[in-house]
């Protein structure tokens, strides 16, 4: 990390260059002599002075063992040392003693940085990683001990790799994401347009739309109704790219992408008047809705779609499904199995279905242990993401928790005899393969966000004022 490029441009400027605060990546910084004072009324330091600071924060930098805190520390501790100084000079010192004097009020550089480095670290997320492990295992032991199912080897070896690229990205930098956002949508319609229709059961690879979609409204902070647009025709884009495969990724995506905008354009993240920015983004979702209906108008789903409050219009079909569904559970008890039905047909159960079964043969105390497990992570992991002082963490992390979210809420409707659309319940069910991994790599980067989020400040925009500086030379 070159520390002393940033602690340069920060004693030039009186703040971080666009790209320290987004990407941490530092600007490079050719010229360290004096300078006036900017608008902040930030006075300038003489090239010695300048290099005694530089060295300070440097010395206290080098006992931190977290090198993405640097950048965040250096500036704490540049401003703390300015404000003595500026102190001391007040009092009638000159400025080389007041810096002198700054420094060693601020203590010794190496006991700074070994207290820093007790509080400045990553926050492992052990309580969640081993969550999310827990409802795999869950899934795998509902899988084979109690339904004997003959996948249960495919989703042991899934949830493996599954395991393994939650571990990746949870001890990745997330801010990967924001680095090429438009590069990776265009790439994710490419894919998703050509290549995952022609490959067996990769719809749920589908459940990554959401994260692709974060860091593109992330890059519109501030952008007013232009960045309204611009987010709006990367939906469309993605929206389009599910065309070709199951109705349900169109429903999950565009969902999660129309709260994501509504989120964003409440929390003032594109500023602007927020009522425009509702109205801006409520005709495409309306006119999605639309296309949606008249798309599918011939598909199953569509039928579903009518069938959900009125099962008994089709006997035959789908309705016939959801009346045995409602059927089963009617005769459901609170501890044990329920009652079949008179003249009840054999079901075949699935993983579909997985909560129907354990309904009719555990009672709802099970059902309502799983529900109440999935909850209680929902929660953890919501509470977390409001926590986020990164809006790309922010974004990242509350694209995942709805993601998760709305997965538990239409599979649960469906085990309950509302077919709206089949999903796999996350974690728990493998869903054939892809949405098992694809949900592992999703709460992988979530995890990561909650991590190293605290030291990410993506927040900030770089201030104009050093424009009007004048150098001394």
């Amino acid at each position: 990390m070159p520390m002393r490029e940033v602690l340069i441009r920060f004693l030039k400027y009186g703040e971080p260059s666009r790209e320290t605060n987004q990407n941490n990546a530092i600007s490079q910084s050719s010229d360290a002599s004096q300078i006036h004072a900017d608008s902040l009324g930030r006075m300038s330091l003489k090239p010695d002075c300048n290099d005694k600071v530089i060295e300070y924060v440097n010395q206290i930098c080098n006992q931190i063992r977290w090198k993405k805190a640097h950048v965040r520390i250096a500036e704490e501790m540049t401003h703390h040392i300015m404000d003595a100084r500026d102190y001391h000079i007040n009092q009638g010192f000159d400025e080389i003693t007041a810096v002198e004097m700054a420094i060693a009020d601020s203590g010794d550089a190496a006991e700074v940085g070994l207290q820093l480095d007790g509080v400045h670290k990553p926050k492992p997320q052990w309580d969640l990683l081993i969550g999310a492990v827990g409802f795999v295992c869950l899934g795998i032991f509902i899988n084979f001990f109690l339904f004997d199912n003959m996948f249960w080897g495919g989703h042991i070896l899934f949830g493996l790799c599954g395991i393994g690229i939650m571990l990746w990205a949870y001890f990745s930098d997330f801010t990967v994401l924001g680095r090429r956002p438009w590069l990776v949508c265009l790439m994710a319609v490419f894919v998703f347009t050509l290549i995952i229709p022609v490959l067996d059961n990769a719809q749920g690879f589908t459940l990554l739309l959401p994260l692709i979609f974060a860091p593109v409204i992330f890059t519109m902070h501030n952008r007013g109704y232009i960045g309204i647009v611009v987010s709006l025709v990367a939906f469309g884009l993605l929206c389009v790219s599910t065309m070709n495969l199951p109705a349900s990724g169109l429903l999950h995506f565009g969902t999660i992408g129309g709260l994501l905008l509504v989120i964003a354009v409440l929390k003032g993240w594109f500023g602007g008047h927020r009522g425009v920015g509702i109205l801006m983004i409520a005709a495409p979702l309306a006119a999605l809705v639309g296309i949606f209906i008249r798309f599918y108008s011939g598909s199953f789903l569509a039928m579903r779609l009518a069938l959900v409050l009125t099962p008994r219009a089709d006997t035959f079909g789908g309705g016939f499904i959801a009346l045995q569904i409602r059927e089963l559970i009617g005769g459901a008890v609170w501890i044990g199995q329920g009652t079949m039905p008179e003249h009840f047909p054999q079901i075949s159960f699935w993983s579909d279905l997985m909560l129907t079964e354990i309904i009719y043969r555990f009672g709802w105390l099970a059902f309502l242990g799983i529900i109440s497990a999935l909850i209680i992570f929902i929660g953890l992991v919501f509470i977390r993401c409001l926590r986020q002082r990164s809006g790309l963490g922010f974004f990242v992390s509350i694209a995942v928790v709805l993601t998760f979210a709305v997965q538990c809420f239409l599979y649960v409707i469906f085990n309950l005899g509302f077919l709206l659309t089949q999903i796999s319940l996350p974690l728990v069910t493998w869903g054939g393969g892809p949405a098992l991994l694809a949900n592992m790599a999703i709460i992988g980067f979530m995890l990561s966000v909650f991590r190293i989020g605290d030291a990410v400040d993506d927040n900030k925009r770089p201030s104009r004022s050093y424009r009007n500086c004048t150098e001394i030379t």
